[in-house]
């Protein structure tokens, strides 16, 4: 299996495709694939390394995509989390205003027109109180 990997990986073709087919296309958007180096670099023992030589591409490219992977997949956790976060502080807010709207004796069609809450949810919301 080493020969194939030795194969694959030193051609550039295929480590393009390899990135572009599987990393997000905004992380390789910015990538120059044609500056791609291969270095030699020896992962066998000294009894083996006479008859193997791992070939490898600079691992600089790899090291920042991963990284702005990371970041992205962060913020977009962070964004995400507020998101959500906000609907669900919408919805009490709403379900607030309900319960203000039913102590002022409003009716639970109003209420529902007024708030977007389903009759059921009013029902419920009168109940607690």
């Amino acid at each position: 299996h080493d020969a194939a990997y030795k194969s694959f990986f030193s051609d550039r073709t295929f480590v393009t495709s390899l990135f572009q087919d599987f990393v997000p296309e905004d992380f390789v958007r910015d990538m120059d694939f044609t500056t791609l180096e291969l270095l030699s670099a020896n992962h066998v023992t000294k009894e083996l390394r006479q008859r193997h030589n791992d070939i490898m591409e600079d691992s600089t490219m790899f090291e920042e995509t991963c990284g702005r992977l990371a970041d992205s997949w962060l913020q977009k956790g962070v964004i995400q989390g507020r998101a959500e976060g906000w609907e669900v502080g919408k919805a009490e807010r709403t379900r607030e205003v309900a319960q203000n709207l039913l102590h002022l004796g409003l009716s639970i069609a109003q209420i529902a027109e007024a708030t977007g809450l389903s009759t059921v949810e009013i029902e419920a919301l009168r109940k607690v109180q």
